[in-house]
């Protein structure tokens, strides 16, 4: 699975199965990240239902339901195509659609 933000020049997010086309689910909106302040975003996976959303929203703009069952053991993190980036991870006890 994996899971995209700013890409195709900062206007495109998305999720795909495993990195290549297509996009299992996609959202377009400019300018979701910028390179001079952190945004925050929130990713959930339960019961094969994946959702991604921003801070302070309990809504995803961003769900997939995968049809295989599997657990999850690793993830990884990486900017791609000569970027860079930096990242802040936080754990939550507080799902957001109970935000």
């Amino acid at each position: 699975m994996f899971i995209f933000f700013g890409s195709y020049n900062n206007e495109r997010n998305g999720i795909r199965n495993d990195g290549s086309k297509p996009d299992v689910s996609r959202y377009d909106e400019k300018n979701i990240l910028n390179a001079n302040e952190y945004r925050n975003f929130w990713v959930r996976w339960d019961n094969n239902l994946i959702r991604v959303g921003k801070e302070g929203n309990k809504d995803p703009f961003l769900s997939y339901q995968m049809e295989t069952v599997f657990t999850l053991n690793y993830i990884g993190i990486r900017t791609a195509w000569g970027g860079t980036g930096d990242w802040i991870f936080q754990t939550c006890s507080t799902y957001p659609d109970q935000l």
